[in-house]
């Protein structure tokens, strides 16, 4: 059985449904060939509810590419434009460093703080 569905589990080829059972460890099993197999088509096997899935995901992919796009364009119109302002790698090294040392620092007084309050 599916463990979802509680439906009989159909395998399409034989090799799996081999392997499946030898993992179990069933070493002897008989093959019934039922009306069921038979009668199954493609469409029955399929499901639609993984289909919608991907195709929301891929619509939110493409809407978020479209976005992501978007911004680069207007980031490098921006960075094109004249008036422009450039900073050099090692002032915004020193910014970075100064926001470090001030986020570290309200981190070690918030651990203070919980210290003298436990």
């Amino acid at each position: 059985m599916a463990e979802r569905s509680k439906a009989p589990r159909v395998f399409r080829r034989m090799e799996t449904a081999t392997e499946y059972l030898r993992k179990l460890g069933i070493m002897k099993f008989v093959v019934e060939m039922g009306e069921s197999i038979h009668q199954q088509t493609p469409d029955t096997r399929r499901r639609p509810d993984r289909s919608v899935a991907m195709r929301s995901t891929f619509k939110s992919a493409s809407e978020w590419e479209a976005w992501y796009g978007a911004e680069v364009e207007a980031a490098v119109k921006e960075a094109d434009s004249p008036g422009a302002e450039w900073v050099s790698n090692e002032a915004a090294k020193a910014q970075w460093a100064k926001r470090r040392e001030t986020l570290l620092e309200s981190v070690k007084q918030a651990s203070d703080a919980q210290r003298t309050v436990a």
